[in-house]
């Protein structure tokens, strides 16, 4: 089998460095006579470059990059920082365009004498958990009636709706308060 592949499947080239005639197997595709000549070959290992130049959407530079990196129906940026700036000033992923908006949650529940109502909550508490009764190296308020469930600023801060606990009786409260325990009852 392999006489007759030698004998019929040869192909004779000229090599582009030595311009040496040498025979090859059609299937092997050999430009050149040996890995001397390829290694020598101004051209070796070079393909076409399918390449796209580009302008950076935040600040204007051009970037220069294989095509399949610049995606269809998105804006080319050339670096992170550009992409988290233009982010950031556009809003494209805040409020309710971002991907983990639970509605109502805004900045204005924690404005209006946000600071005043904590130390009122702790002094409450005498600075110690209300579930637990322990104290923790972080401690935090807690809203029953939680800030996404669209209620008004007055209702959702009233000192009656905040409770101060410790950061493990908190995680289970808010697990509590989105069904992940719906069983438990917090105090």
């Amino acid at each position: 089998m392999a006489y007759i592949r030698k004998k019929f499947g040869t192909i004779k080239a000229t090599c582009p460095t030595c311009n040496h005639i040498f025979k090859s197997f059609i299937s092997d595709k050999r430009k050149y006579c040996s890995t001397q000549c390829y290694h020598k070959s101004s051209t070796r290992g070079i393909r076409p470059r399918n390449r796209i130049i580009k302008e950076c959407t935040y600040c204007g530079v051009n970037i220069e990059r294989p095509a399949s990196n610049f995606k269809k129906g998105l804006n080319p940026f050339c670096n992170l920082d550009c992409f988290g700036k233009y982010n950031t000033e556009s809003k494209r992923f805040s409020g309710e365009n971002n991907y983990n908006w639970n509605g109502g949650y805004t900045q204005e529940a924690y404005k209006s004498g946000w600071y005043r109502l904590k130390k009122d909550v702790k002094e409450r508490a005498n600075g110690v958990c209300e579930i637990c009764g322990g104290t923790h190296k972080l401690m935090d308020i807690h809203h029953k009636i939680p800030v996404c469930s669209n209620e008004d600023i007055s209702v959702i801060n009233n000192i009656n709706n905040l409770q101060y606990l410790c950061r493990p009786c908190h995680i289970i409260a808010d697990k509590i308060l989105r069904g992940r325990y719906p069983n438990e009852k917090t105090s």
